[in-house]
């Protein structure tokens, strides 16, 4: 592929790989906290000001790392291309000329991803350069029409795939959390303090099929091995153990509360 044209795909990777992450955060965060207030815009999530700047910093990562292993080469500069449009959104914010009221919170989010989020990019960047050139080999083997060793009419699903998977491991991680949170400020009675337990234990297991599965998948999508169990189940394998893991903890969260 001409490097101009590769630069332009993974421009366009990049910040389309950023606004998906942001989404797929964004969606996750009103799923796991099941909030109905009606203050929900692109830039605040009602009053989750820290889930936000995990998700901003995790685009920025991830925005990064596509532009370096598409790029293949100047994979800093299509990196800090790739996310000026949202380090400007954020200085605008920050600036404020309405006059309208920001929270410390946002504030502090607002110049959390302007001060580490180019650098966040740029480091993740230049982790997909050197992963690219370990795999060149291999993805310039790959049907011409393809990303990353994927054919491009696999990316009509994957999105989809991705987007359903981070609804579902958002209740996890946040029954975790609320788990712990509960535990230090009620009475340590033997279940509150069980729960925690039981919920990092199911998270961590969930997190491990659900990693396994895509990551055999992605070898059988790009050409890496023949091997193993089919695509469909690979990614199946994940989401169902998540699914039920959802179910388990919402209700050992429930006895929680009652007890």
């Amino acid at each position: 592929m001409n490097p101009r044209l590769r630069a332009a795909v993974a421009l366009v990777a990049a910040i389309a790989t950023g606004a998906f992450v942001t989404t797929c955060g964004f969606a996750a965060t009103r799923v796991a906290t099941n909030d109905i207030h009606s203050n929900w815009y692109l830039l605040t999530w009602s009053n989750h000001w820290a889930l936000r700047a995990v998700t901003s910093l995790l685009a920025f990562a991830a925005a990064g790392f596509i532009a370096g292993i598409v790029g293949r080469q100047h994979g800093a500069l299509l990196a800090l291309a790739a996310t000026s449009p949202a380090a400007l959104v954020w200085a605008a914010y920050l600036w404020n000329p309405t006059g309208a009221y920001i929270s410390i919170g946002y504030r502090f989010v607002a110049i959390l991803v302007l001060a580490t989020g180019p650098y966040v990019a740029i480091k993740t960047a230049g982790a997909g350069e050197t992963t690219a050139g370990d795999l060149r080999s291999h993805f310039d083997s790959r049907p011409s029409v393809s990303v990353l060793g994927v054919r491009w009419f696999h990316f009509l699903w994957i999105p989809i795939y991705i987007y359903g998977l981070s609804a579902l491991l958002a209740p996890v991680l946040f029954v975790f959390l609320m788990s712990i949170r509960t535990a230090f400020r009620s009475e340590m009675s033997f279940l509150i303090v069980i729960i925690p337990v039981l919920v990092a234990l199911a998270l961590g297991f969930s997190l491990q099929v659900t990693a396994s599965g895509v990551e055999k998948a992605y070898a059988r999508l790009a050409g890496f091995s023949t091997e193993g169990r089919s695509v469909p189940l690979n990614l199946i394998a994940g989401p169902a153990v998540v699914l039920a893991a959802d179910v388990i903890l919402f209700w050992l969260r429930t006895l929680g509360h009652k007890g």
